[in-house]
């Protein structure tokens, strides 16, 4: 498995990371715990997504930049709530490589509970090797779009 980061810049300090998983939550109504790292005591803490099996790591902060990192493949309605918490905490995603929202998720931005069911079957899905619910989501949506 490889890493998935993407940054955000800020014109002020960046929040800090249980702010950002507080903000998570709210969007999403899924819990998001901030979990210290045991083996870096003097790391930033990850978030942990329990329910999709999924953690936000090694984050990276300086004065108005905020970088974090997940692993590959990312989890579609993650990274794109992450991004709409990070751009309603006041930051914008930088120019560069790295995770980018696609058209084809961003109709997975609302709460989980008012997904279709046939959509969060296919996102609590865990990944199995390369392919990541974001790639079936886009196939089964195709044939069945109404679902």
């Amino acid at each position: 498995m490889g890493l998935t980061a993407a940054t955000w810049c800020f014109s002020g300090a960046p929040p800090a990371i249980a702010e950002i998983a507080a903000h998570f939550a709210a969007r999403t109504s899924i819990k998001a715990i901030v979990e210290p790292i045991a083996q870096a005591p003097d790391a930033p803490p990850a978030i942990v997504i329990a329910f999709f099996r999924e953690r936000l790591f090694d984050w990276e902060k300086s004065e108005h930049t905020l970088r974090a990192y997940g692993f590959i493949p990312s989890h579609p309605y993650v990274w794109l709530h992450l991004h709409h918490s990070m751009v309603e905490l006041g930051g914008t995603l930088a120019s560069g490589p790295g995770w980018r929202p696609t058209a084809a998720i961003e109709r997975l931005n609302r709460p989980w509970r008012e997904l279709p069911v046939f959509d969060r079957l296919l996102l609590w899905l865990p990944a199995i090797g390369a392919y990541r619910p974001e790639r079936w989501f886009r196939r089964f949506r195709d044939l069945f779009p109404d679902s």
